[in-house]
């Protein structure tokens, strides 16, 4: 403390609390780093202690720190140590200006311990003793990590002490070293699956679902469902977590139930043509309630996935839905075009035949139902999936699209009880008008056509996608 002398008593008081506070075990929970920790740190403090002996009945507080103090000198660690919540509590209390500053460097802790020292149950012998320690994983819910327990033939706490803590065969030992009892309990991920919705490629600004399973821990278990991960794209951007605070562009989620979906944006640029979507570990584990997503860290890499950037020129979309009282189909089609490969006279019109490649075709979305049955193994038609180029009629001064033909069969697949399933349009017959949009970035039609049977609605979208360099 400065050696000026203090003008007001109150704020000297509120200097010494303030520096007992940011002592070593004065933490309300913990602090945010560990030095020489190569883990995950963690904290934890003794919530409660009981008792049913008359003597400690009137001094739970004294087993309550004796019980710290011994917990302090047998489990501490690098990675592991106990904190005293009351200073914190205390200094909340007192809600002084400096105090949030003080409270702004802890976090809650991890894990909780109880402590019970009473008459043994049942009685072996009069005067036998119990001492038991719990420790608590502190999330939503509460769950055990392991009990301790000692007995003595006495009644002394010291006789207790010596079995949990001092002997050379102390209970405590079995515990010990903690880290690897806390790493076997969370199961923390060191790998995982990355599967992205159409394959690896995507267009300049285009979105694809991502779905990150297989989370294991390093004996290959499936990691606990409160572990949470960190996401990021180098180059694109990644939605559907929380924006972590060391880096907005990063977003956090909890592993859950082993299944995380989330989005991923590619860059506007397709220069230079990859990206790299990387899944990290994270070492927060507690509920948001009590440590928010947003102060989630990334740890450790635990997987990746390269992402092909294409450099379409255009993205075709079809969009299809036909409904009856007994069947449900419905689909919609991705075709990302490159640069024009040639251009031909069409017809005896002033227009042109534009080829482009096709640089792929994805099924976005697929689903169909008959009578209670799904559908399955949703494909284009082979001739379909082997074409190579897309014809776009365009005005060759205006550059506006004059019409696009469009495939009547889109899908093949399997209904779940074998037969054979299809999904064929019957409103675009010829080549389509386009009908919305200004004709050069974007046009569009549709149509619905209706039969006793049922109605088939369609709708194409042509987006061509301006970008600079070759």
């Amino acid at each position: 403390m400065s050696k000026k002398i203090c003008i007001s008593s109150l704020k000297c008081l509120r200097l010494v609390v303030l520096a007992v506070a940011a002592m070593g075990l004065a933490s309300w929970a913990g602090r945010t780093d560990q030095s020489g920790c190569q883990g995950c740190a963690r904290t934890a403090f003794v919530e409660r202690a009981t008792s049913d002996i008359p003597f400690y009945v009137e001094r739970l507080e004294t087993l309550l720190s004796s019980t710290q103090s011994r917990l302090v000198e047998s489990l501490t660690t690098p990675c592991f140590y106990l904190v005293n919540r009351a200073v914190g509590e205390d200094l909340a209390r007192k809600d002084w200006p400096e105090s949030d500053r003080a409270l702004s460097r802890y976090r809650e802790a991890e894990y909780v311990f109880l402590v019970d020292f009473s008459r043994a149950r049942p009685a072996t012998k009069p005067g036998a003793t119990r001492l038991t320690i719990e420790l608590l994983y502190n999330g939503e819910p509460r769950e055990k990590v392991f009990t301790l327990t000692t007995d003595s033939p006495i009644e002394t706490y010291s006789s207790q002490v010596n079995r949990m803590y001092t002997n050379p065969d102390a209970v405590i030992n079995q515990v010990k070293p903690i880290d690897e009892v806390l790493r076997d309990f969370e199961r923390r991920p060191v790998s995982c699956e990355i599967r992205t919705a159409g394959g690896e490629r995507v267009v300049p600004l285009g979105e694809v679902d991502v779905t990150i399973t297989g989370f294991r821990d390093a004996n290959g278990r499936p990691s606990r469902e409160f572990n949470r991960i960190v996401v990021e794209a180098k180059r694109g951007l990644i939605s559907g977590g929380e924006s972590v605070l060391d880096d907005p562009k990063r977003q956090a989620f909890r592993i859950g139930d082993g299944t995380v979906k989330l989005k991923y944006q590619a860059p506007a640029e397709c220069e230079p043509g990859q990206d790299e979507i990387t899944v990290y570990s994270s070492c927060e584990i507690l509920d948001p309630g009590k440590q928010p997503m947003e102060r989630t860290r990334a740890d450790r890499r635990i997987g990746s996935r390269q992402m092909r950037l294409v450099c379409a020129e255009g993205v075709l979309t079809f969009s299809y839905l036909y409904q009856s009282p007994k069947i449900y189909k419905e689909a919609t089609i991705e075709i990302g075009l490159g640069r024009l490969d040639f251009s031909l006279p069409y017809g005896a019109t002033s227009n042109n035949a534009d080829y482009h490649p096709i640089l792929y075709m994805k099924i976005l979305k697929a689903k169909a139902f008959k009578d209670g049955l799904p559908g399955r193994g949703f494909r284009f038609l082979p001739m379909v999936e082997q074409s190579r180029h897309y014809l776009i009629i365009t005005n060759p001064k205006s550059r506006k699209v004059v019409e696009v033909p469009v495939w009547n069969n889109l899908l093949l697949f399997k209904w779940s009880d074998g037969a054979d399933g299809y999904m064929i349009q019957n409103c675009i017959k010829t080549p389509s008008k386009p009908t919305e949009g200004d004709g050069v970035m974007r046009a569009s039609g549709a149509c619905t056509h209706t039969t006793p049977d049922g109605t088939d609605s369609f709708k194409w979208t042509l987006k061509r996608i301006g970008r600079s360099g070759k």
